[in-house]
């Protein structure tokens, strides 16, 4: 099979978490990522969008009671699909915000999910969503196409972290188990069908050693391969589809935010305690990551996911890019949502009694706007 690079989604719950990198595998243990204020020819100071101001859902937004969570999303032709982690159901919803039916359902059989549902990705005429068991292929109206797992050769059903579409197949980065496999460093693989996945990059940091502000592994579909890095370091590698490298697209633009002493101290007396039992070196952490994720729009100009402010990490999270002037600049979508990233489009969920609020946005990334695709509210 093939797909359409660059419809990468990024989804962001703003929740945080410590990450321990180790022979192990990587653990969610306690506090997270973040980035820094808005600056450029975007607005700056907390009262601007993008500020540290938390906002509520925008008055077009339209409720949609049959939708419980938004987990992930991606947009193809017109109609966005939405993995609904609480019903473990995928909605579709098209871009005048017509619900058009949901597909999926929780359970064993073909097209069934399991557990912890998500990410999604689209896959020539396929729609392809990843659970705790492995992939499940649906065509566009959420008929079940098809049921396999992942296979490589360094483990069984590896662990998921991010995934993609390419002319070549699937892109997605794995990681083994704990006890499962060889290669414990997370890897971008690529799988074409059934079979045995082929590994295309592996990341070459030390196992043995965990600085927090490294972040986490984070992978999306570039026009001319992907993109593969991890949210704290200076750069993010640009590949081709062989995993030859093609260039570094550096963030040294962002700001980065301070660690608070106190949650510094508490890291360092409870997780780095454990990873030390574990045999790993630790560091003390200085900066949050600059951003959460990212995905690739336009002609290949990557959009940035980052957390609100350093105090509301719970919070939700903002988009960012660099501006015309160097600096970052903050799209103007309010605060306290989930975001989902597809090419140009944005898809943002606020969370209510009644369902999710969800609100469509195509960005200008030339002028730093983001326009609602649909004002009726309902």
């Amino acid at each position: 099979m093939t797909g359409t690079p660059g419809h990468k989604s990024a989804r962001f719950p703003g929740r945080s978490g410590w990450w321990i990198a180790g022979a192990a595998g990587l653990a969610l243990l306690a506090c997270g990522p973040g980035d820094g204020p808005g600056e450029a020819d975007g607005s700056e100071g907390p009262d601007a969008p993008g500020g540290d101001a938390l906002q509520a859902a925008p008055p077009e937004g339209r409720l949609f009671p049959e939708v419980l969570s938004v987990h992930d999303a991606v947009l193809h032709d017109g109609v966005w699909f939405v993995v609904d982690m609480r019903e473990l159901r995928i909605h579709r919803i098209a871009a005048d915000g017509t619900h058009l039916g949901s597909f999926g359902g929780r359970g064993e059989g073909p097209g069934e999910l399991r557990r912890n549902a998500g990410p999604i990705a689209m896959l020539g005429d396929s729609v392809v969503v990843r659970d705790q068991w492995g992939l499940h292929l649906y065509d566009f109206e959420g008929a079940p196409v098809a049921d396999w797992r992942v296979e490589d050769d360094h483990c069984f059903a590896p662990s998921g972290v991010s995934m993609d579409s390419s002319p070549r197949g699937l892109l997605l980065v794995v990681h083994c188990r704990e006890g499962s496999g060889v290669e414990p460093r997370p890897r971008v693989v690529v799988a074409e069908g059934r079979g045995p996945a082929r590994s295309l990059v592996t990341d070459t940091a030390d196992v043995n050693e965990q600085r927090w502000d490294r972040g986490a592994p984070r992978m999306a579909a570039h026009p001319r391969g992907f993109v593969f890095g991890y949210t704290g370091d200076e750069c993010l590698g640009l590949f081709d589809l062989e995993g030859t490298p093609l260039e570094r697209i550096c963030h040294d633009w962002m700001d980065r935010v301070p660690v608070p002493e106190e949650d510094a101290d508490e890291y360092m007396r409870d997780v780095a305690a454990r990873a030390r039992s574990m045999g790993i070196r630790v560091h003390r952490p200085e900066f949050y990551p600059p951003f959460i994720d990212f995905f690739v729009a336009g002609e290949g100009e990557l959009v940035y996911v980052a957390r609100v402010s350093q105090e509301s990490p719970g919070r939700g999270v903002r988009l960012l890019t660099r501006g015309r002037s160097g600096g970052q600049t903050v799209f103007p979508i309010p605060e306290g949502a989930n975001l989902f990233g597809s090419r140009g489009s944005v898809l943002a969920a606020w969370e209510e009694l009644e369902g999710m609020r969800i609100q469509f946005y195509t960005l200008d990334l030339e002028r730093g706007l983001a326009v609602p695709f649909f004002t009726e509210r309902r």
